[in-house]
């Protein structure tokens, strides 16, 4: 177990890494968005949240995973599902979650904080590739519809900027738009705040993926495939506005069942509108959660002891890491 240095008061709330307002430089706008995307994978009065509404007495969405036999020398897991987006409601951190950071290891989460320094560069150095080629415009390939619901939503000017760029700029931008209608701030993501409570620690944070493959998950597919994701996710936010409040208060809410609905309900509307979106989210979860679990279950056969904050998704329903850790001889402790 590590042992650290009083690391003085603990920080009220996460630092804000707020966007640039509307009508400001645009690429710093844009940068702000995709970095919320990215991480999967950036003063509060609340107190500490009550048990699970599955009666877990553990913190919110919070796991503990460890050998189903005798552990022989074999290590533990604790997890923190986190949201990326957030309200100050969400604070504090529960000082079970924090203690298990302190006490853990091996601190992992989707990027290291070296890996989210990258991100705005990455991002320019992409944008600077991805010109749509002849004067073609996105709000060209979008039906007249889509074109003024998107419009709407961002503003005319940022929609202008935006549309001369291959679908991923303004697809990846309007998650951000979308969760402000929703009243939610990247800036109070849990993540933020968890790696704001490492730095302040002392704690060292290694990343799970790197910047770059996050960036190539939303990036790399054809023009085309790149439409596709923009299209479903304006029909998402415009069918269903209230879609992001209800994954923020299922986890608010410590509500898992309801959390794992909410993915599982996302992917089949996704898939409804177009199949070939099932692979799209194969590649966000079911690939990324096996991998996941395949190098952490290397870690705890090592008998580290493991704390690892990711995004809640990867931990509920069908499919999940924890779900996944079963046959390598893990499972959630009662």
């Amino acid at each position: 177990m590590s042992r650290r240095a009083d690391p003085g008061p603990r920080a009220p709330a996460p630092p804000r890494y707020r966007a640039t307002p509307p009508g400001a430089a645009t690429s710093f706008a844009l940068v702000a968005a995709l970095a919320a995307t990215l991480v999967l994978a950036g003063s509060c009065a609340s107190v500490a949240p009550a048990p699970g509404a599955d009666g877990s007495s553990s913190a919110r969405m919070a796991w503990r995973v460890e050998p189903d036999s005798p552990p022989g020398g074999r290590g533990s897991l604790y997890v923190q599902g986190t949201l990326h987006l957030g309200t100050d409601e969400l604070y504090p951190l529960d000082e079970r979650t924090i203690a298990a950071m302190e006490a853990s290891d091996i601190v992992l989460a989707e990027l290291s904080p070296g890996e989210m320094e990258k991100v705005q560069g990455l991002v320019l150095s992409r944008m600077a590739v991805s010109a749509l080629p002849g004067g073609a415009t996105v709000g060209a390939m979008l039906s007249p519809e889509e074109a003024a619901w998107a419009r709407s939503l961002m503003g005319p000017d940022i929609f202008a900027a935006l549309e001369p760029f291959e679908p991923w700029v303004m697809y990846s931008a309007l998650d951000q738009y979308a969760a402000a209608a929703a009243g939610l701030d990247p800036g109070l993501g849990v993540d933020a705040a968890l790696l704001a409570e490492a730095a302040r620690l002392g704690v060292e944070v290694q990343g799970l993926e790197t910047a770059e493959f996050q960036l190539r998950l939303l990036t790399g597919s054809p023009v085309a495939d790149q439409l596709v994701l923009l299209r479903d996710s304006i029909r998402e936010y415009r069918d269903r506005p209230g879609s992001l409040a209800w994954v923020y208060e299922a986890y608010r809410d410590d509500d898992r069942a309801a959390l794992a609905a909410a993915v599982r309900g996302s992917a089949e509307r996704s898939e409804a509108f177009d199949p070939s979106l099932g692979a799209f989210n194969d590649s966000l979860f079911a690939s990324r959660n096996a991998d996941w679990a395949r190098r952490l279950a290397a870690m705890l056969d090592d008998g580290l002891a493991v704390y690892l904050f990711a995004g809640a998704g990867h931990f509920v329903g069908e499919g999940n890491v924890i779900e996944l850790l079963e046959p390598y001889g893990y499972r959630v402790r009662p």
